[in-house]
């Protein structure tokens, strides 16, 4: 998972967690600073700086000018307005649940939307769709074909978002990891199944 900071003396840092570092490694890209931190180190710091910011989903914090929290939402989009001064260190827990809940929110319109459609496009058949708060799965597909999706894809670029849904949308004909599932996996991502699922495992994890 990627997080940004903006910071006053070195401007622009992205954070990316990666399960096989074993040490920080900092690298910079142009006027972009890149650091790599071993998975389970830390969790994000929710303060005005807090983003997630992909093709599909952007949140953020931004300072308003009342003495109460609200939010800004619309499609794919949500601002949540804290009031002047917040000592976020006092709301971690409270702001985690926040971000959570609007995440669902957004769930409930664009991934299922997204599975209905890749559904429709290749033939496939699943029985219901829940969305849950899941930190150690991106997805399930039962027995009957019913499948969960963890409310953090929505912190995924959307080609991985694709790549899970398409996932638990072959579970459907294939319920095992069989040489038959990951054929029926190359046919629907172009081939690119297994390198799209160690992009997935290296790069992100399911929590905040």
């Amino acid at each position: 998972m990627k997080y940004y900071i903006e910071d006053k003396e070195f401007g622009k840092i992205i954070l990316t967690t990666n399960t096989r570092a074993k040490r920080f490694v900092m690298r910079v890209v142009g006027t972009e600073v890149h650091i790599t931190i071993p998975l389970g180190v830390t969790q994000k710091l929710i303060n005005l700086d807090y983003k997630i910011d992909t093709d599909v989903m952007k949140l953020e914090l931004i300072e308003g000018n009342r003495d109460c929290f609200f939010v800004n939402r619309k499609e794919g989009q949500c601002q949540i307005v804290c009031p002047p001064h917040t000592d976020f260190s006092q709301k971690q827990e409270w702001l985690r649940k926040v971000i959570v809940e609007e995440l669902r929110i957004q769930a409930k319109v664009i991934l299922w939307n997204r599975m209905f459609q890749l559904a429709k496009r290749y033939g496939f058949k699943y029985k219901d769709l829940k969305i849950q708060t899941s930190k150690t799965r991106w997805g399930s597909c039962s027995a009957t074909n019913s499948i969960n999706l963890s409310v953090y894809l929505m912190t995924l670029p959307s080609h991985l978002i694709d790549y899970v849904i398409l996932h638990e949308l072959c579970h459907t004909v294939h319920h095992d990891h069989s040489d038959a599932f990951w054929a029926l996996m190359d046919k629907v991502t172009e081939g690119k199944a297994k390198s799209l699922r160690q992009e997935l495992k290296e790069n992100y994890r399911t929590e905040l």
